[in-house]
């Protein structure tokens, strides 16, 4: 099942043992050497915050479910994950550029696997382009590197090649009678 950052990041973190709101979520950790969320910053009260590793995550439906609060860490804690919280940003915001240095536009959501935690798609809002088509979506097979807030993507306008095994087909002409 594939859900948005924009529909889930608001829900809250409920434990299935206590029946209760346990948490609000307040940005994604992402593993950007493959892709997927590791982990979720989550604030309890205003000011506290802790993570919740994405394989804790029991159910995201109306609300990111969890067996108990006990499943919530502090960042010390998770000594594992230090590299990946050392380059983490938040995905949503960021600008996106290709290889050639064109300037896309900015991630205004994505899309990611519910059980895998695996980052599938960009959507990339560019507000010169927007009478056109209002987001860009774009695969994630098309990132080919990131760097601080700075997605980069192949060049968008490669041309079409026909491969020489491709079939022509015959196109009907209409009959005006």
């Amino acid at each position: 099942m594939k859900k948005n950052y924009s529909t889930t990041i608001h829900l809250p973190v409920v434990s299935v043992a206590n029946e209760a709101i346990v948490a609000i979520p307040h940005n994604f950790v992402i593993d950007w050497s493959d892709f997927h969320i590791a982990a979720l910053w989550v604030k309890i009260g205003w000011t506290k915050k802790k993570l919740l590793l994405w394989q804790d995550v029991l159910e995201i439906s109306n609300g990111w479910y969890i067996q108990s609060e006990e499943a919530l860490s502090n960042e010390e804690e998770l000594i594992r994950l230090q590299p990946v919280l050392e380059k983490a940003f938040t995905l949503k915001g960021s600008l996106c550029k290709t290889l050639s240095g064109m300037y896309v536009g900015k991630v205004s959501d994505f899309t990611f696997d519910v059980e895998t935690g695996q980052i599938l798609k960009l959507m990339i809002v560019n507000r010169a382009i927007q009478a056109l088509v209002r987001e860009l979506m774009l695969p994630v097979s098309a990132v080919k590197k990131v760097e601080e807030r700075v997605i980069i993507v192949e060049d968008l306008d490669k041309p079409i090649t026909i491969k020489e095994t491709t079939a022509k087909v015959p196109i009907p002409s209409p009959s005006y009678v």
